[in-house]
């Protein structure tokens, strides 16, 4: 559903579909797009109710068009919305032309196991088609959702590869952009220098890229979130993924220094760069934009061939949170470092512990035993 003023009135438009056709419905909303807009939600639900309850010619494609834009648009968060649309644009290829009285649980189940099999969340899919015809139902549209009953494959958890202080050091000391700018290796030391925040902070990548100079208190060496990039669009912001996640965070020296080092490389690209360097970001792209998260996968796979491990960026937050408990960090603490809103998060996540900690484990017992003895 849509509104849009012509002159000072504000009119709202929706699409329905009868016998897999759409219809185009445009109606006078009022002086307010406040008012167009409750008015052309509740003629819409009144549409629906009427004239499409008993149309089971109604096809897949036509019901993720309505869900996308009287539900997902309406009632979600712009980045949940934008990885929803991803896998109901999957789902529309596959599926989309079928009427929905027509699908069953064994479609829903091949499609499934073939999203698996592609190695793609299964379980993501499954939630997705699930949220899909709840809507379908609650609108009157079907009787049954066909996802109640399906079964997810088990997935096989990969290891997690944690990233160690060697590790570290032998990302910083090589070279991982093969290809030197005008401005010099611009773009190579913005890369290591990500890697290395990503590391000494366990932020996500989104809310690293998000990162302005602004946010950083250099006299009380604290960090403050408060958004985060989109992966796709850029200059594209939203608020973090949960109310924890709007948190500050300290930094030490070494952070420090190399924010202060990427403010003097942006100050220099901006003196050679033609027009407007945009948003004082941390890292920023050579046009002044952000970094869109395809731009760094080339990185990530050389990273990884360097250090011979299995490694992504979110990898560098599991691996941070592992020194944080090594160090024996309050779990609290760590919760409120990574922006978890619920404690278990962080338990059902970080639960893989290193040898070390398991021998410390191992000692602490010993230690039990041997008192209980005594």
């Amino acid at each position: 559903m849509r509104v849009r003023k012509r002159g000072s009135k504000w009119y709202y438009t929706f699409d329905m579909y009868q016998n897999g056709n759409r219809k185009k419905i445009e109606r006078l909303g009022g002086a307010t797009k406040k008012e167009a807009l409750e008015k052309g939600i509740q003629e819409e639900a009144n549409y629906l109710k009427t004239n499409v309850v008993y149309d089971h010619s109604i096809k897949l494609h036509a019901l993720i068009d309505l869900y996308e834009k009287n539900y997902l648009e309406l009632k979600l968060k712009k980045y949940t919305v934008k990885n929803l649309k991803l896998l109901l644009k999957t789902v529309k290829k596959h599926l989309g032309n079928m009427r929905i009285r027509d699908i069953k649980p064994l479609h829903i189940q091949e499609f499934i196991l073939n999203m698996h099999e592609e190695g793609r969340s299964a379980n993501n899919y499954k939630k997705s088609l699930q949220g899909l015809f709840k809507y379908g139902v609650k609108m009157d549209l079907i009787q049954k959702s066909p996802v109640s009953d399906i079964s997810v494959p088990t997935k096989v958890a990969k290891k997690k590869e944690i990233i160690s202080n060697e590790d570290v050091r032998l990302i910083m000391d090589s070279r991982l952009a093969t290809k030197r700018l005008i401005i010099g290796d611009y773009r190579n030391d913005q890369v290591k220098d990500l890697f290395l925040l990503l590391y000494l902070t366990g932020l996500r990548l989104g809310e690293s890229l998000a990162l302005k100079f602004e946010d950083v208190d250099f006299v009380k060496k604290e960090m403050n979130i408060t958004r985060t990039a989109d992966k796709e669009i850029k200059n594209l912001f939203d608020s973090p993924k949960t109310k924890g996640s709007i948190r500050k965070i300290a930094v030490n020296d070494t952070l420090i220094e190399l924010i202060l080092r990427r403010k003097s490389e942006v100050e220099r690209l901006r003196d050679v760069s033609e027009g407007d360097m945009g948003i004082d970001l941390v890292f920023q792209d050579v046009d002044g934009q952000t970094i869109l998260h395809g731009t760094l996968r080339r990185y990530a796979k050389k990273i990884g061939q360097i250090i011979n491990k299995r490694f992504t960026y979110h990898g560098l937050r599991h691996s941070h949170t592992t020194e944080l408990m090594q160090a024996g960090v309050p779990l609290k603490l760590i919760q409120d470092r990574l922006g978890h809103s619920d404690i278990s998060t962080t338990l059902q996540i970080y639960t893989s512990v290193t040898p070390d900690m398991q021998n410390q484990a191992r000692e602490v017992i010993d230690g039990l035993y041997e008192y209980e003895k005594n």
